[in-house]
Parts: C-alpha cells; sequence; structure tokens
C-alpha cells in the first residue's frame, strides 16, 4: 500500500506522462537525481539506479552546458523558478535530443537542499522551427537576390550576387561561376566570379577541362551532385592530375548546374564545394537550378540591354555621319510630315534665309521665305503633290539673307513604310539662278525674234523683195549674236550636245585651248581632260552632275592641244527647250593657272614670315637654354674637376661624397629641365593608362601639404562618382606639383589653397570657348589660391617657356610650360583666370576614358638594390661608347651578366651565338640603317619570348606615336640612374614575354 504522499506524487507522475511531460527532483544531501519514467526516457537512461547531478549535467552537448549552468544558477540566487532549452546526446543510441527543462530550487534556510522539474522533448518542434526559419532565410535571400540582378546593370557585380547567394543557401564552403568560352580546341573557361574564397587559390591552376564531371555542367546535359566527389567514379581519370592539383581547395562534397539562356546555348556553369562529403542534399539541388535560371535570365537580359546600347551607339553615329554629309551638300535641304508640314531645314537652308528655323516650321517658310508672286503657284504644286502622293518638281524664288531673291530648281519625294504608307516628305532646293538668267535671255531673244517674224509676216504680201530684205535683217541679227560670242577672248564660250559633243567654238576657246574650230567641232571634249581624270569618269560624272542639279562648277588641271596644262575654272550649265527636254550643255572656261599661282606665292610669303616668327621664338627659347645648362653644367664641370683634383692628392671622403652630390643635383636638374622642354614642345614619350584623379589626388595630399607653407590653408573637394582620365599619371602629378607651387609662392603672407574635380560635359559652344577641345566628356581638375593673381600683361605670356616673375635664380620658367604641353599632348586643355589681388585659378580639362583601370603590378622595394639572379643575361646595345660603358657598370653592378654591342646587327650576330640571353636593352636612335625597333622586331622573330626594354631621350622615335608609347611598349628615359633601372628591370622581365 502507497502512503498518501507517495500515492499523491505517483498520481501526478502519471498526469504528466499523460502530458509527454518528465518529472525529476534532486537531493542536495545525496546528490541523487530521481526521474520519471517519462524523463528517464528523454534522457535515455535507466530510472533504476540513482543518477548524479554531475552525471545529468555530462549528458548536455558542450556548447549548450555552461548556458544552462548559467541559467540555473541565476534562478538560484533569485529564488525563482528557471525555464531553458538545452540539447543532449542519448546515451542509449546517441541521438541529439533539444529538451525544454523548467524547474525551482527549494532550500533551508539560506541553503539548497534539493531542486525539483519537469522536463518534456521538443527535438520536433524545434526541427520545425528551424526548418521555417531555413525557409525564410532562403525565401529572403532568393528575393534579395533577385531583386538586385533585376536592377544591376554591370554584368560581373550581378554574377557575383548570384555566386555569393547561392553559397549561402547551399551551405557550401566555397562557390565560383565560370563562363563557357568555346575554342579552336572545345576547351575554353574562364573563372568570373569566385565566393567564399580568395582568386588567389585558383590563381596557379589551370581552367577546368571538358572532363567526365565537369563536361554535363559545360555541355548543359544536366546538375551534377556527388555526396562524395573523392567517391564519385567519373573523378580522377584525366591526366596530368588525375584529380584536384596538389594545393587545391579541399572539396568532397560537390554541387554544379549549367546556366542555359532562351536560346539554348551554354553560358557558363555555377561550381559548388565543401571539405565535407554529404552536404548537399536534393533541396540544395532545386534551389541551385531556380538561382541558376534566375542567373541565365538576367545573363541574357544584360547582354540585350548592352546590344541595345550598341546599336543605339551605332545608330548615332550613322546619323551623325550622314548629318556630315548632308551639311556638306551644297543644296538647301528639308523635310515635311506627311500631311506637308515642314519639321526639319538644313543649315545651309537657315544660312541662306537667315531666318530662325522656328519661323519657317510647318507653312512658315511659304510665307518668309518664298517670293510673293511664287506663294499660290508653290502651295497649289505642293498640296496637289502631297495629296496625289507623287514627286513634287518646281522652280521658284526663294529670298536670300541679304533681301535679294534667287531662282531654285525645288525637287522632293516621300518616303513609304512597308504598307506603303508616307511617313515622310525629302526634298532639295538647288540654285539655278543662273541657268534662269540664260533661259530668260534665250527666252527674249527669241520673243524679240518672233515678234519681228510676226512683223514680216504681215509685210509679206505687200513685197516679195521686202520679204527678203526681212529676211537678210534677221540673219544680221543671228549673226551680230554670234560675232558677239566669237569675239569673247578671256573666256572659252562653247555648246556640247548631250553626249558631250563640241558643236560650236568661240576664239576665247581657241587661244586658251589651242584648237581650231575645224579641228575640234565634232570631237568629244574629254580630250581637255587629264588622263588621270578620264580614267576617273570626271568628264561623264560632270555632264551627268550638270543635267540632274542644273549646273556643274570646279577647278583642275586642262590639257592643251599643244600637250601644256592649265589650271582652270569651268562651269557647265544644262540647256532645255521649252518641253523641258535636255538639249545640250553651254560650257565656260577660264584660265586661272596665273591667279592660281599667285595665290600659290602669297601663301609662300605668308609662310615664310611664320618661319621667321617661329625662327625668332627658337632664339629666345635657345638662349633661356643656354643660360639655364651653363648655370648647371658648371656645378656639374666644376664639382666632378674638384673630385678629380682631390683623388690626384688625397682622399678625403666626405668631401668627394659631397662634391660628387653636388654634380649629382646638377645633372637631375638638367634632366628635370630636359623633360620640361619636351613637355612644352609636346614630344615627350608619355604612358598613358586609365587614372582615378580622385584616388590620385587624394594620395598626394600629404605631399602636396608638406609643399606649402604653414600660413598656407589647404583643402581639397574631390567629387564623387568621378569619371576616368587616360593619362600618364607621373606627368599629372608632376604638373599637380608644378601649380601648387606656383600657388605657394603668391600668397607669401599665406591664404588658401583648394583643389577641386568635377565632371564635366562640353556642347559645342562650351568647347568652342575653350580654343582646341571637341563637345564631349571631361574632366575638370581646378586649383584655386587666394594670393596676388596676374596682370593681363603676364597671363599672355604665363605658358612661355623661360617666363617668370620671380626673382633670378628662383625659378626656370618652366613650371607653367609643362603643365601646358603635358595637357594639350594628352587631349586636353588648361585655362587660367585670374585678377591682381583675387588670386587665380587654373583649370585642367581631361578627356574621359572608358578604359578600366589597370590591375596594379607587385613594385620592387624603392632603393632598387635587389640584385638578379645569376641566371640572368642582357643584351646591351648602344651606339655612344660612353654611355654603353656606364650602363654595362650598372648592370654588372646590379648582377646581371651583360653582353654588349654597338649597333642592330652586331646585336643579333650575338643573339645568335648566346641563346642564354632574357632581355634585349636597346638605345632607340642606332647607326648603320636598323634602328632599336627594328632590332626589336627582328630579335622576337627569331627570339618570340625574349623580353625587350628600350631607352631614349626624344619622343620622335620609332616606338613613340603622338606622343605616346606604341602598345607593349617598355620604356626608360634618359638619362636613368641605377635605382630607376634596377626598379625597371625587375619589372620588365616579371612581366609575361610579348
Amino acid at each position: 500500500m502507497l502512503g498518501a504522499g507517495e500515492e499523491e506524487l505517483h498520481e501526478l507522475e502519471q498526469a504528466l506522462e499523460f502530458s509527454r511531460l518528465g518529472f525529476w527532483k534532486w537531493n542536495a544531501s545525496s546528490d541523487v537525481v530521481t526521474l520519471s519514467v517519462r524523463a528517464a526516457g528523454i534522457f535515455g537512461i535507466s530510472n533504476e539506479r540513482p543518477t548524479t547531478l554531475a552525471e545529468m549535467r555530462e549528458l548536455v552537448l558542450e556548447p549548450d552546458r555552461e548556458l544552462a549552468g548559467l541559467a540555473i544558477e541565476k534562478a538560484v540566487e533569485a529564488r525563482s523558478d528557471y525555464e531553458i532549452a538545452y540539447r543532449i546526446r542519448r546515451p542509449a543510441d546517441g541521438a541529439i535530443v533539444w529538451v525544454e527543462a523548467r524547474g525551482r530550487a527549494h532550500f533551508s534556510g539560506a541553503t539548497v537542499d534539493g531542486m525539483i522539474g519537469i522536463v518534456e522533448d521538443v527535438t520536433a518542434r524545434k526541427e520545425r522551427e528551424d526548418a521555417l526559419a531555413e525557409e525564410r532565410k532562403t525565401l529572403e535571400i532568393l528575393n534579395r537576390t533577385q531583386a538586385i540582378i533585376a536592377a544591376e546593370p554591370n554584368l560581373e557585380r550581378m554574377v557575383q550576387v548570384v555566386t555569393d547567394s547561392a553559397v549561402e543557401l547551399t551551405h557550401a564552403r566555397f562557390g565560383a561561376f565560370f563562363y563557357n568560352v568555346f575554342g579552336a580546341d572545345g576547351e575554353s573557361y574562364t573563372l568570373y566570379t569566385l565566393s567564399g574564397a580568395p582568386r588567389e587559390a585558383f590563381a596557379r591552376f589551370p581552367m577546368p577541362r571538358n572532363t567526365a564531371v565537369f563536361a554535363p555542367t559545360f555541355e548543359g546535359t544536366g546538375i551534377v551532385r556527388s555526396d562524395d566527389i573523392l567517391e564519385d567514379p567519373r573523378y580522377g581519370r584525366n591526366a596530368p592530375y588525375c584529380g584536384m592539383p596538389e594545393g587545391h581547395l579541399p572539396v568532397r562534397s560537390y554541387l554544379a548546374a549549367p546556366v542555359i539562356s532562351r536560346s539554348g546555348a551554354v553560358i557558363g556553369g555555377l561550381f559548388f564545394g565543401h571539405p565535407e562529403p554529404g552536404v548537399f542534399d536534393a533541396r540544395a539541388e532545386s534551389i541551385l537550378v531556380g538561382i541558376a535560371a534566375q542567373a541565365a535570365i538576367a545573363l541574357d537580359n544584360s547582354r540585350l540591354f548592352r546590344s541595345a546600347q550598341e546599336e543605339l551607339r551605332e545608330r548615332r553615329r550613322a546619323e551623325e555621319v550622314y548629318r556630315t554629309l548632308v551639311e556638306m551638300l551644297p543644296q538647301l535641304l528639308w523635310t515635311c510630315s506627311p500631311d506637308g508640314k515642314c519639321d526639319r531645314l538644313s543649315r545651309q537652308w537657315l544660312e541662306y534665309t537667315g531666318i530662325a528655323e522656328a519661323e519657317q516650321l510647318g507653312y512658315g517658310w511659304l510665307e518668309r521665305a518664298i517670293h510673293p508672286s511664287d506663294r499660290a503657284r508653290v502651295y497649289e504644286h505642293w498640296m496637289g503633290a502631297v495629296w496625289g502622293q507623287h514627286d513634287y518638281d518646281i522652280d521658284f524664288r526663294i529670298r536670300r539673307y541679304d533681301g535679294v531673291y534667287r531662282w531654285f530648281k525645288t525637287r522632293a519625294s516621300p518616303a513609304r513604310d512597308e504598307a506603303g504608307k508616307i511617313v515622310q516628305w525629302s526634298g532639295s532646293s538647288t540654285d539655278i539662278e543662273d541657268i534662269v538668267a540664260a533661259r530668260e535671255m534665250q527666252a527674249s531673244l527669241r520673243a524679240d525674234l518672233e515678234r519681228k517674224v510676226a512683223q514680216r509676216t504681215e509685210e509679206l504680201g505687200a513685197a516679195y523683195a521686202r520679204l527678203v530684205a526681212e529676211s537678210s535683217e534677221r540673219e544680221v541679227i543671228e549673226g551680230r549674236f554670234q560675232l558677239l560670242v566669237e569675239g569673247v577672248t578671256d573666256y572659252a564660250l562653247f555648246m556640247l550636245d548631250v553626249n558631250g559633243i563640241v558643236t560650236n567654238w568661240n576664239a576665247g576657246a581657241e587661244r586658251i585651248k589651242g584648237y581650231r574650230a575645224d579641228e575640234i567641232i565634232g570631237q568629244h571634249f574629254s580630250r581637255f581632260h587629264t588622263e588621270e581624270d578620264r580614267i576617273n569618269g570626271l568628264p561623264q560624272r560632270s555632264l551627268t552632275t550638270a543635267a540632274g542639279e542644273g549646273k556643274f562648277e570646279t577647278e583642275g588641271w586642262r590639257v592643251r592641244k599643244d600637250g601644256t596644262r592649265l589650271w582652270a575654272n569651268v562651269v557647265i550649265n544644262a540647256i532645255y527647250d521649252r518641253s523641258g527636254k535636255l538639249v545640250g550643255f553651254a560650257k565656260i572656261t577660264r584660265d586661272v593657272t596665273e591667279q592660281r599661282a599667285a595665290e600659290a606665292a602669297l601663301r609662300q610669303a605668308q609662310d615664310q614670315l611664320t618661319q621667321a616668327q617661329k625662327m625668332e621664338g627658337i632664339g629666345q627659347l635657345t638662349g633661356g637654354v643656354a643660360h639655364d645648362f651653363n648655370n648647371l653644367l658648371t656645378i656639374i664641370i666644376g664639382n666632378l674637376g674638384s673630385i678629380q683634383r682631390s683623388l690626384s692628392k688625397s682622399v678625403d671622403r666626405e668631401r668627394l661624397l659631397r662634391l660628387a652630390g653636388n654634380a649629382m643635383q646638377g645633372a637631375e636638374r638638367a634632366a628635370s629641365l630636359t623633360q620640361r622642354l619636351l613637355a612644352f614642345s609636346r614630344r615627350q614619350p608619355l604612358n598613358p593608362e586609365p587614372v582615378d584623379v580622385g584616388r590620385l589626388v587624394g594620395g598626394m595630399t600629404d605631399l602636396l601639404r608638406r609643399t606649402l607653407n604653414e600660413e598656407i590653408a589647404f583643402e581639397t573637394a574631390l567629387a564623387d562618382g568621378l569619371w576616368q582620365v587616360n593619362v600618364d599619371s607621373n606627368q599629372l602629378e608632376v604638373s599637380l606639383l608644378n601649380l601648387v607651387v606656383n600657388a605657394r609662392d603668391a600668397m607669401p603672407d599665406g591664404g588658401r589653397l583648394t583643389i577641386e574635380t568635377a565632371n564635366a560635359t562640353l556642347d559645342a559652344a562650351s568647347a568652342e570657348r575653350l580654343a582646341g577641345l571637341r563637345p564631349g566628356r571631361y574632366v575638370v581638375i581646378s586649383l584655386t589660391d587666394t594670393g596676388t593673381g596676374m596682370t593681363d600683361e603676364v597671363l599672355a605670356h604665363a605658358f612661355e617657356p623661360f617666363f617668370t616673375t620671380k626673382d633670378v635664380g628662383h625659378g626656370t620658367g618652366l613650371g607653367l610650360s609643362q603643365v601646358y604641353g603635358f595637357v594639350k599632348q594628352s587631349g586636353g586643355q588648361v585655362r587660367i583666370y585670374t585678377r591682381p589681388g583675387e588670386g587665380t585659378t587654373v583649370k585642367i580639362y581631361l578627356p574621359r576614358s572608358t578604359s578600366e583601370l589597370p590591375v596594379a603590378l607587385p613594385v620592387p622595394p624603392p632603393d632598387g638594390r635587389a640584385h638578379a639572379p645569376a641566371s640572368e643575361t642582357i643584351l646591351l646595345v648602344e651606339d655612344e661608347e660612353n654611355v654603353r660603358t656606364y650602363s654595362r657598370d650598372i648592370l654588372s653592378e646590379l648582377g646581371y651578366a651583360v653582353i654588349d654591342a654597338p649597333d642592330g646587327h652586331a646585336a643579333l650576330r650575338l643573339l645568335d651565338l648566346h641563346p642564354e640571353v632574357h632581355l634585349l636593352f636597346t638605345d632607340v636612335g642606332l647607326p648603320k640603317g636598323m634602328n632599336g625597333r627594328q632590332l626589336a622586331d627582328e630579335a622576337r622573330r627569331r627570339r618570340p619570348a625574349l623580353k625587350v626594354l628600350f631607352t631614349t631621350g626624344y619622343a620622335r622615335d620609332p616606338i613613340v606615336h603622338d606622343g605616346t608609347l606604341d602598345p607593349g611598349i617598355q620604356l626608360i628615359i634618359k638619362p636613368f640612374g641605377y635605382e630607376a633601372l634596377a626598379v625597371k628591370l625587375r619589372d620588365v622581365l616579371g612581366r609575361p614575354p610579348g
């Protein structure tokens, strides 16, 4: 029989069992934990033997044990209930079980004498909660990914988002996207994005090949999922590695999916790995299939977007070419809408009429530009063509900007869509004033003749003799006209039939051409043209043009009967009968050979004057150069002489070092002066590359601040989203430093210097104000000081070499000229805005570049003292013996094996004898008919892997065009020193060949 208390406890346990709760209690004095049947089942231990609290604690997993202990301790201290959840590993089957526990300690005075509580197995609930959280996270990531790739125009960033999201969703350790680019061998794959690992982890391994493991992905045949790729029968069957190469990231679990475009082409593949087996399940595979589909759609859309953008750019370029061609035509061009209203007038029309386009659109041209007497006829014919949908052809008068009306032949045709509907009218108006005048003249003569004939006809009945007399008079009139034409000797006036056959000939034609009438009438007029013009079809083309446009006019060489040439001004006018049929051509030729010779003589005189002015400028420049170089050579020669004298007496090391240092400073100043002269003359060889101006200025901030006095406040305002420019970054830094030094010297009592950067888009008007620039996009660098400013006279000479306002010995006057030369050579412009006492602003305009920023290569230590490996051999080619000796000594001191030659032919012989040569170091200017560029081309033809380093001191060399190094050229400028040569050699030898 159970006691009352035990019976109540038994009933409580039964109730707890029914509710799936387990009951436990702990006696502190005996350290015994008593468990109900349900509690024992949850913990996986027997309740038939005593269990200690320490044993119960050991069942709790390590990560949760400390947290559970802390929660119970806090509850005991507060004498309150506790409620915690933790994981245990059941000893019976090793299963991980989530337990939710609630309990309370009971006390004897201040001492805990036991605890009591209930436990519940909540594993299933936790798994449902975890699964729900996982699904919620998956949905959030998918939504976020879809939103990003839908809005991201940058292809690389979009693919990176896809790769990162897939790594997170599949629980991969790392993942990658490889582009599928089929080469001639069918195997060419490029790593595009990488997630979960640095790119260096794949840098030294080849790209994946079309093996059994990768083929399903790159060929788009299906998903590949392997719980353990090392055990996969497709793995390890391809040489040379037969598996993953040594050092490869560890992969056991493997999952890959193809990315297939709408067209069915395989764009690439998504690949994911994990160092532990069994990570990827069917859910991960399903998620990857969805992400791959999203990536394919996004890639297709990105390609379509870029294709559309390129098509728009091509259309704009074609429209610009068409617009340029249209503006070159002499005709007045216009377009109208289908209903006949004018919607565009060409530049030639607007310039001819002098009336704003807005006032002539619609039917404004009819009221503003057409002769009042012609308006009704023009409108009737035009509307007839519009309503009847046929071509338009009419002659009428158009008002010129000075109020004079001239006759024009106007034609228009409709443009139709595929359905035959008119979408636009395009028309042209050709000046035929001269033709109309000739027609009027002929009409007047014809009318006069008809009147006379009519008068004579009325008198026929009177007397036959009168008729003969009247007829004789008519012949006299026609003879006078013929005499008038034949009497002109300054112009060759003759007629051609529709085929170009000469039909009449005047005295001027005989004088100019040399042919008598009986020699030339009946012959083709092409015999007056040069052989080249006849081959090119000029004679027939001139008649075709005159017939189509009413007139042909040109100047060019023509040939006389004796074979001599004359420079002729030629006009050919088409002649029509009353029905408008072409009946022939009137040709007028004027000999302008002497006039052309006089104009050439005038141009030669102007050129001679310009050359004289240039020589005067060169004389001034030579004087400045001689002055500065004499000072520098005094330093160099004087110190070197002192070194020689000291060596002949005794060695004073400190004094020799000081003298050598002075000589070196003088030489470096001479080299700097030479570079500034080259910059001004735009003859310095530049090595342009894409440059982030904001980053460059930001990196120079400390240097520029140290250049200024403490009394000068310095600040920068660098715009966000600054475009890139394509310039020589070293020369840009030197230019900015020169401008900062000038600003400092303009503020001897202190002030403020501000450097700003901004993007600027210049239209045609803005570019015209900044002479030398084309309309387009530019990056603007502005330097503004609060210094003394400049007068107009000083500003006019600011960019001239050797012009300076500083005291003698305090400046070369080449700072601003160097800036000017560098900016102009880089395709930009520099402008100075200043007033005396109000400071100065210098603005540099550099054209925007669309190239990508270059990847930074590792640079040797700045002292350049890293010696070369003993195995590296250099072939040195230099015709100047002293320079060759100096270069050979430096190369040997740097640890290279050196072979030298004085010219290209000797160098090629040595190259054939010495297969160990790694690098050709050659001057560009070499004697004996082979320059350095030709030598390098022939050497690389014989030895394709040979590295080449050029040296020169002048930019008019075969490796420099338009002041810019040819692509792939490596160059060190003379004079070069030990450290600069060491750094350059390590850079060139470290690059891949080519």
